[in-house]
């Protein structure tokens, strides 16, 4: 079974993972880990063995999990339209759209240019300035812009277009910041600027869901104009009697004009006869524009020798590149999506859900009883007994940050139990942290870097009491510890209620929950949520 993750898909995965954040981050979400858990031992598990795939690999189990959902769409009966499928609607009809308005444009255009009185002869000059000269140097300009990007970063925001959107963007969102303040009350604002915080996320975290597609398009457009000029150019050689010739203010002479012609037409002269590469010299001197001496003093061989020259012109200069910038671009649309890492909180509280046995209060594993028999059997793959362990998307390392007005209150055992079971990951560091987060930043990345190399990637778990809402100076902070550990690690606000004269790890208030997670939501760190680490445990 080969399934090749494609843009509808992970549109799809964001679409049914969205659909239940809320589930899979609530205080009570044992409904959702067990209906998880039980599409893992009846539908994933099986598809992964029937088809030869670790079972340990995050990626197909992602990709199973979604195959069955789409499924349960399906046969359910609603008639319901995913966003992935009307993506690729769209995304079709757009193709269909650009592709004959792409012929129809190449077409008209050079129709246009080619119309011949009879009086005077076509331009070469000017038909090779219009449509080759011109397309060459749109072609050279996307390769050097996307090869300067992709190396120097900076020139991001040295881009025109960059810097026009970026400013029209940032514009309204000040203009909407701004109405949104004076024109909302504050839980409406929360959702509005939580919304546009998750949008920012996705896009930096999907980058070529936006940019590859676009940019595949306009190839293809670009690609059905040149096969548009060149359907009308042998169109109206074959239905029509042309007549080409040059001319320039310049005094150049023939042999000057040969040489060029010659060097222009070496990519297609090594395999073409002479006669139809380019015009002999004698014929760019019989086909020579002069206006005062009108159109009868040129030879009927010089004129009519120009048009396999234009049309080889266009197949490689105009065709062929963007050929390639098609073919590149779909090469590397398909590259960015398989490395695609799924790094998100929320698809590492899905695969925990989904690998994790539901236990009993007395120990018994929750799992269908329709197959008891084969599911006591030990799990088989490659004829090798296979352990049902929990899988985490980062790893089993968590490093926890506990402020240090609560830190004596936290007990380091405490604290491990609570995020092995949230979690799935194993605590190796608890460290305390007060008004210099400065100083708790560098040493959370001292810790990373030379105490635990081994676990540079590993989770950060931050401790916060619900009750006391995220200020600027708190998001501040956590800006500012992803930007110093990167973008892989998964960063875990873990909320507590208010304390009790037993325990800290109490059960949060849902309101102080909603507030916390559209505050997180508002940064746009698609590896940032929000977990209940008090209550129950």
């Amino acid at each position: 079974m080969k399934l090749q993750w494609q843009i509808r898909d992970v549109i799809d995965l964001e679409y049914f993972l969205n659909n239940g954040t809320d589930l899979r981050e609530g205080a009570d979400h044992s409904v959702l880990s067990r209906t998880d858990r039980k599409t893992y031992l009846e539908y994933i598990q099986p598809a992964l063995l029937r088809n030869k795939k670790s079972i340990n690999d995050k990626k197909w189990i992602l990709r199973f999990w979604l195959e069955h959902k789409k499924e349960t769409v399906k046969t359910s009966g609603e008639g319901k339209v995913l966003p992935g499928e009307s993506y690729q609607t769209i995304f079709w009809f757009m193709l269909l759209f650009l592709i004959a308005v792409g012929i129809a444009t190449g077409s008209a255009a050079t129709l246009s240019f080619l119309f011949y009185k009879g009086v005077s002869p076509i331009n070469v000059s000017a038909f090779l300035g219009i449509f080759v000269l011109l397309q060459i140097a749109l072609v050279m300009l996307t390769v050097v812009l996307s090869v300067m990007r992709r190396h120097i970063r900076l020139l991001h925001n040295l881009s025109i277009t960059h810097r026009i959107l970026g400013s029209l963007f940032a514009g309204l969102s000040f203009k909407l910041r701004e109405t949104a303040v004076s024109a909302l009350p504050a839980k409406d604002r929360n959702r509005l600027m939580a919304a546009i915080g998750m949008g920012k996320g996705k896009y930096s975290q999907y980058d070529f869901l936006f940019f590859r597609p676009f940019f595949i398009l306009m190839q293809v457009f670009a690609v059905c104009f040149n096969v548009g000029i060149l359907l009308s150019l042998i169109f109206k050689v074959i239905v029509s009697d042309l007549a080409f010739g040059w001319q320039s203010t310049l005094q150049f002479s023939a042999q000057v004009v040969h040489q060029a012609v010659v060097l222009f037409s070496l990519p297609w002269s090594w395999f073409v006869p002479p006669e139809l590469a380019h015009p002999t010299i004698e014929q760019i001197e019989g086909s020579r524009i002069v206006l005062k001496d009108g159109i009868y003093h040129l030879s009927t061989s010089g004129m009519i020798s120009w048009w396999p020259f234009l049309c080889f012109a266009i197949a490689f200069y105009g065709l062929l590149p963007r050929v390639i910038l098609l073919l590149t671009g779909i090469i590397g649309q398909r590259r960015a999506i398989s490395r695609i890492d799924f790094q998100t909180a929320e698809c590492d509280q899905l695969i925990r859900n989904l690998t994790t046995p539901e236990i009993r209060t007395n120990g018994s594993p929750i799992e269908p009883t329709h197959d008891t028999e084969s599911l006591s059997a030990p799990i088989l793959q490659n004829g090798i007994p296979v352990h049902d362990s929990p899988l985490t998307a980062t790893g089993d390392a968590v490093i926890a940050i506990v402020p240090d007005d609560i830190d004596a209150s936290c007990p380091e055992d405490e604290i491990r139990t609570r995020i092995d079971k949230i979690t799935g990951h194993k605590l190796i560091r608890k460290i305390s942290f007060g008004a210099d987060t400065i100083q708790s930043i560098e040493s959370i990345q001292e810790i990373l870097i030379h105490h635990a190399p081994e676990n540079r990637n590993a989770s950060i778990l931050i401790l916060r009491e619900a009750w006391q809402p995220p200020i600027r100076e708190a998001l501040l902070f956590l800006k500012h510890l992803r930007k110093t550990i990167g973008n892989q690690p998964i960063i875990r606000i873990g909320l507590i209620g208010k304390p009790l004269p037993t325990t800290i790890f109490t059960l949060p208030d849902p309101n102080d929950i909603t507030i916390w997670k559209l505050a997180i939501a508002s940064l746009g760190d698609p590896a940032m949520t929000v977990v209940i680490l008090g209550g129950k445990s």
